[in-house]
C-alpha cells in the first residue's frame, strides 16, 4: 500500500482539535499507522510559526499557552514517520518549479 503523505495543511488540522480534525482522524484511523507520513519541510514550516508565537508572547499566560501549543505540535509530529528532504526530493522540487505549475512554492 502506498504511503499517505500528510502536508502542512493536514498537520495544522490535526493541531486544531476541531470537527475537521475529528473527520481527518477518523479517516486516518482506517489506514495502518506505518502507511502515513509527513515531511520534514512541513515540520520546519510549522515549527517556525510556533517558535514565532512563543517569542512574541508578552505575558506569562501567553507564554504558557504558546508552549502548550508547541508541545502539542511536537506530540502530533511524533505520531508519524517524517520523510527527509534529500537530493531526490530536491530534484523533484526543482522540476516542479521549472514546470511553472500554478500553485504556491510551499505546496510543490
Amino acid at each position: 500500500m502506498p504511503i499517505r503523505l500528510l502536508d502542512t495543511n493536514h498537520m495544522s488540522i490535526l493541531e486544531r482539535q476541531s470537527q475537521e480534525c475529528r473527520r481527518l482522524e477518523s479517516h486516518l484511523s482506517a489506514i495502518p499507522q506505518d502507511d502515513i507520513a509527513t515531511t520534514i519541510v512541513s515540520y520546519e514550516e510549522q515549527t517556525r510559526g510556533w517558535l514565532s508565537v512563543s517569542a512574541q508572547a508578552q505575558t506569562q499566560s501567553m507564554q504558557i499557552a504558546a508552549y502548550l501549543r508547541l508541545k502539542r505540535h511536537l506530540d502530533i509530529y511524533g505520531k508519524f514517520a517524517v520523510v527527509q528532504y534529500d537530493e531526490r526530493a530536491a530534484e523533484v522540487f526543482e522540476r516542479l518549479k521549472q514546470a511553472k505549475i500554478r500553485i504556491g512554492t510551499m505546496d510543490l
